[in-house]
């Protein structure tokens, strides 16, 4: 799964691509996207360093098809129950780690 930096009207905009895929999770950025405006855009995806980010469950959870779909719920959580026994969330933000790439 990754999540998709990309412009919007409103400063940088994530979304998700790969929604079923759950072997992987990372942070996908837009060429020509300034990773400054993420920084400072406060909304679902946190920027901890150009390599590092830190996303909401709350919000991807919140994502279709996993806002509708039971099973794609599921893959979700235990993807995080999955990222949690490895150290890749922070339960007291709510967030899963995701290493970025540049586009």
């Amino acid at each position: 799964m990754q999540i998709r930096m990309a412009a919007g009207p409103g400063g940088p905009e994530p979304s998700v691509l790969d929604a079923l895929e759950f072997k992987s999770f990372s942070l996908s950025v837009d060429r020509g996207l300034d990773l400054e405006a993420i920084r400072s855009t406060g909304g679902p995806v946190r920027l901890e360093s150009d390599d590092q980010a830190w996303v909401s469950s709350a919000w991807l959870l919140g994502q279709e098809p996993y806002a509708s779909d039971a099973s794609a719920r599921e893959g979700v959580e235990k993807m995080v129950d999955f990222a949690r026994k490895r150290g890749w969330m922070d339960d007291e933000r709510g967030e899963i780690a995701a290493h970025v790439e540049r586009g």
